[in-house]
Formats: structure tokens, sequence, C-alpha cells
């Protein structure tokens, strides 16, 4: 926490990598590590811990969101659409569908990405 609020983000990656080591079954240090790699613009590490982390708890909606948006801002659509249906299958939020609204959006298919947003403001009251 002191690394985090000092952003000394090349000292905490190096200590996740070693809770890693000693807590290798733990998803929350993975998707932890793939937020600080994120900090520092390493991608590969942020998808290889994430991919874990979804390995390791095939049902987490935080890992699988995390994973979604790294997709999205590397312009890898179509996994960030697999990862969100994922999402959706467990938790359908409309912070979820907006989510997968913006994937459409920056793929150009501003049609579908409004008619997503339309379904959210027919269910909400």
């Amino acid at each position: 926490e002191v690394l985090l609020k000092q952003q000394k983000y090349s000292d905490l990656k190096e200590v996740l990598g070693r809770i890693i080591e000693l807590e290798p079954k733990d998803s929350v240090y993975q998707i932890n590590l793939a937020s600080v790699a994120m900090k520092l613009n390493d991608v590969q590490t942020s998808e290889s811990a994430l991919k874990k982390a979804v390995e390791l708890d095939t049902n987490s909606t935080l890992a699988h969101i995390a994973l979604a948006k790294l997709y999205l801002a590397t312009d890898k659509f179509e996994l960030a659409h697999l990862s969100l249906d994922k999402v959706l299958s467990i938790d359908p939020s409309p912070a979820v569908v907006r989510l997968k609204s913006e994937v459409y959006a920056a793929e150009g298919k501003s049609d579908r990405a409004a008619e997503l947003l339309k379904t959210i403001q027919n269910t909400q009251p």
C-alpha cells in the first residue's frame, strides 16, 4: 500500500511477483499485478496476469472486466467481447452493458452500441 501511494510501481510489481511465487493460486494478486503493470505500460505482463487470474477463478468478474478493458485499449475487440460475454453471463449489470457498448463504438459499430444502451434505458425505472 505504501509503494502504491508513493507511486513506486516498479518496486510494487517486484513485490507482487514475489507474493505470487508464495501464493500462486490467488487470483487477486494476479489482478493487482496486472493493474500495476498497466501503470508501467507493460501490456504483456498485464495481459498475462489477467489471463492467469481468469484461469484461477473463471467467475471473477473483476478479472474479466479488467481483461476486457485491456483488450479495448489495445484494439482487440473480439477478445474484449468474449470477456464481457462471460461477465454478462454472471452479472448482467448496466455497467457491463455500457462497457460492451463502448467496445462496439470503438470498432465503429455505433448502431449496435446505441441498441445496447437502449436496453439499459428500457430496464431502468
